[in-house]
């Protein structure tokens, strides 16, 4: 970054950690979560060693500082990450609220890519509760668009099977 006195790196994939688990619980559900856990985790462990708090957390590692602009490698997860990764709310992102017999599917994506990356959720936690025995809910999706947005961007991408659509737009 030109200008500004910082470092750039890039967060690697899940894939490049040594996760002390088989499975990992993501508190906030969705595929397009992975590369905000992996970046939350390359920035805690880079604050926590900035600020000689890692203590026994990380193996010490011995090598180089990466260059500029490459990706940073994956460490041996610590359980006090794990805890976190799956305590991690965001009340209206990816998530699942049940009252009663009714269970809302809420999510406040308002961008084209935040839209896709809502339905490919909705579409995967439609299919695990399709999975429950005698399940065969009523579907309503409910959408509402500020001023600001252009609903035509947007509704390309709600385009799920749905037996009733529901929209407001604020002009």
């Amino acid at each position: 970054l030109k200008g500004f006195q910082c470092q750039l790196w890039v967060a690697p994939s899940l894939e490049a950690y040594n996760w002390p688990c088989q499975e990992i619980e993501i508190g906030i559900r969705g595929k397009h979560q992975y590369c905000n856990v992996t970046l939350a985790m390359q920035l805690s462990r880079t604050w926590l060693e900035r600020m000689h708090e890692a203590g026994q957390l990380f193996q010490k590692d011995e090598s180089e500082v990466p260059a500029r602009g490459s990706v940073l490698p994956g460490f041996l997860v610590p359980d006090e990450f794990l805890d976190g990764i799956r305590l991690c709310e965001w009340e209206g992102r990816s998530q699942v609220l049940k009252l009663g017999s009714v269970t809302y599917f809420l999510d406040g994506a308002h961008t084209p890519k935040s839209l896709q990356c809502c339905a490919e959720w909705y579409r995967w936690e439609r299919e695990r509760v399709n999975q429950r025995p005698c399940s065969k809910p009523l579907r309503v999706l409910l959408f509402h668009c500020t001023a600001d947005r252009t609903p035509e961007s947007l509704l390309p991408f709600l385009m799920v099977n749905l037996p009733f659509f529901l929209y407001n737009v604020e002009y």
